[in-house]
Order: structure tokens, then sequence, then C-alpha cells
């Protein structure tokens, strides 16, 4: 499954996105970031997903 999400937050142990969508935890994803004419992949797993509002969530991905 692949989706957009927008970034609320990043640090080097994980990052916060907002998606519209809720995703379970223990879910494994491929995160991925532009980085200078390309893209980075980042594996993660998410570690929460809470409802914040209408249709966004909140969901904190951890690297591995």
């Amino acid at each position: 499954m692949e989706v957009e999400a927008r970034t609320a937050d990043i640090s080097r142990g994980g990052v916060g996105l907002i998606h519209s969508q809720f995703i379970p935890p223990g879910t494994h994803l491929a995160v991925k970031f532009p980085a200078e004419g390309s893209e980075k992949v980042v594996h993660g797993v998410v570690r929460y997903c809470r409802h914040i509002g209408g249709i966004q969530h909140r969901i904190g991905v951890q690297f591995i």
C-alpha cells in the first residue's frame, strides 16, 4: 500500500505523520523522503496511530 502523508515532525529515531487513514500499530512502512534530485527510502514501523479530529490521524513511525 502506498499513501501520501504530511510530515509533522522528524528526529533521528522516527517521524510523525498526519494522514487521513488509520494505520494499525505494528504496520511496517517504507517512508520516502525527497533528497537532492532523488528519493531516500527509510524503513519503519508504526508505533501509534491516534485520531486527532475530522479524518486526521497522527501516526508515530519508528525507524528500523
